[in-house]
């Protein structure tokens, strides 16, 4: 783009030696025209590239619209560097188009036409856990406890409505919270046979004890030497440094430690609540990997729920434990064994394109909105298409929601759809629905 205080000089050429002689006048004359040319071409060049910088050139990424009360929004812009984040437009400023204007072109029919809403179940349904329903369960076999492992609804079963907070509900008190932990030990059983000691997912239970790995002296840890607390956090994990995970090095785990500590950043630019220490406490990552998008908020007062699907390619729930973290299995095409309202975030990395063909993307967001509370968050990061989609059906749980750009720029089909569950409640005896909804 030109300047305009650069200096411009015309063209010169070497002419033929039959005009040098013959016409002195002819070199000059197309100097002249050559200079004047540039000139106009640079000119428009200037003042082209000046209205594109002024009127089209400036590029956002998008705002989250939280609801830390019923009352008050935060508009977070975010510019190309996360790290100097502003918080607000000016008093009397129309605030800049933040909205996601990509579009695609491919959906189906079915998410195009009118925004299908979900009812309120029934206030009875406000402590409903559907695979560990005790109703349901006493039509099982009392063999071994039997009927009291997990049973999931049918297709045919399943509730198409919105779990209700009971009238009067109020969020928690704010972290710090004590929590207890019992553990109960089992002892003077035999051991197993040879088996995979981390298939723990419908597994028939057995009286045995699992063996420990196998050592070469007595002095040798068993299932290797872990560093101490918070080292051991960042710390190659044994299973990933003794090469049993297919696929996961060294090189891998540090490269996944690096980039989840990235993305977090990025999260806490576009929804600066993430820092305000506890506005989330009790977070969910239903699609975990290795553990990075918790080992990236260790230093934060919370808490996260690392689930390995079990769909997943690598069966990764092992080194979350190495790192310290806790987590579990799931199948997310069943209702998780956790309380209505359990977490303030959830953070969905990947999990709807995993489940792509395995059961109703409705179902999972219905299921996702029993266990998220009031006011509560949600991170989905997914192909651009895919979370097309999960807006169009999240706005029928009367979820307030935005597509974000990724954090490499608008050139990604990789988005982010940041979303937050409206406060409502079930209505007193005879009465409507409490609902407070952020504008």
């Amino acid at each position: 783009m030109a300047s305009p205080n650069q200096q411009y000089h015309g063209a010169t050429f070497k002419p033929h030696k039959h005009f040098a002689a013959n016409s002195p006048f002819f070199f000059k004359k197309t100097n002249l025209y050559t200079l004047a040319l540039l000139l106009v071409l640079c000119t428009f060049s200037y003042l082209f590239g000046f209205w594109r910088h002024d009127g089209g050139g400036r590029s956002v990424l998008s705002v989250n619209k939280s609801a830390a009360t019923a009352t008050t929004n935060t508009i977070v812009s975010t510019p190309c560097d996360p790290s100097k984040a502003t918080t607000a437009a000016p008093k009397g400023q129309k605030p800049l188009d933040f909205s996601s204007h990509h579009k695609a072109d491919d959906l189906d029919s079915t998410f195009t036409s009118e925004v299908k809403t979900y009812p309120s179940c029934n206030v009875n349904f406000s402590e409903y856990t559907p695979c560990e329903d005790a109703k349901r369960s006493l039509k099982f076999n009392r063999h071994r406890l039997i009927y009291r492992e997990r049973h999931c609804p049918k297709k045919h079963e399943i509730l198409k409505c919105r779990i209700p907070a009971p009238h009067g509900y109020k969020n928690p008190f704010k972290w710090p919270a004590s929590r207890d932990f019992a553990w109960k030990i089992t002892q003077n059983l035999p051991f197993c046979p040879a088996q995979d000691p981390d298939k723990a997912w419908y597994t028939s239970t057995e009286t045995c004890l699992t063996h420990l790995p196998e050592v070469s002296s007595k002095e040798d840890v068993a299932g290797g030497e872990l560093p101490k607390w918070p080292e051991r956090l960042n710390a190659v994990p044994p299973r990933i440094s003794r090469g049993t995970l297919e696929g996961i090095t060294a090189e891998t785990f540090q490269k996944d430690t690096a980039l989840w500590n990235r993305r977090v950043s990025y999260y806490k630019a576009v929804n600066n609540q993430l820092e305000q220490a506890g506005r989330y406490r009790n977070i969910l990552d239903m699609n975990a990997y290795l553990g990075g998008f918790a080992a990236a908020l260790t230093e934060d007062p919370l808490w996260v729920m690392n689930v390995v699907p079990v769909q997943a390619k690598v069966n990764t729930l092992g080194v979350i434990y190495e790192r310290g973290l806790i987590g579990t299995y799931q199948d997310w095409c069943e209702a998780m064994s956790t309380y209505p309202r359990t977490y303030d975030l959830i953070h969905a990395d990947y999990v709807f394109s995993l489940y792509d063909g395995r059961c109703e993307v409705e179902d999972i967001l219905l299921e996702m909105d029993r266990i998220l509370r009031p006011e509560g968050s949600v991170i989905f990061r997914d192909d651009v298409d895919v979370l097309v989609k999960i807006k169009k059906i999240s706005d029928g749980l009367n979820w307030d929601s935005q597509i974000v750009d990724h954090e490499d720029g608008p050139h990604q089909r990789e988005k982010l759809l940041f979303a937050i569950k409206t406060y409502w409640t079930a209505p007193a005896e005879g009465g409507r629905h409490e609902t407070t909804t952020s504008s």
